[in-house]
């Protein structure tokens, strides 16, 4: 069946994952449609927002952060 093939999910050309989740391939389609319209952005401004995003991670907490952590979020999770 046409567009129903499995994503195959690849780092340095080696493959990682494959996915057949529909919803996945819904997000992907939504960006092609996107880059399609002009409104996607190049591989460098990729790769430039991911350097700026682990730099921050990288320093430690967040100064962005102003509120606490929600209480949902800091509770152990129940797993036995």
């Amino acid at each position: 069946m046409p567009g129903h093939e499995p994503v195959v999910l690849t780092i340095k050309g080696r493959p990682v994952a494959v996915s057949r989740h529909p919803a996945f391939r819904s997000i992907l389609e939504q960006s092609r449609e996107r880059c399609r319209a002009g409104q996607g952005i190049s591989t460098e401004e990729m790769r430039r927002r991911l350097k700026r995003r682990r730099a921050a991670a990288a320093a430690g907490p967040s100064s962005r952060r102003s509120a606490p952590r929600p209480a949902w979020r800091s509770r152990p999770s129940k797993r036995r």
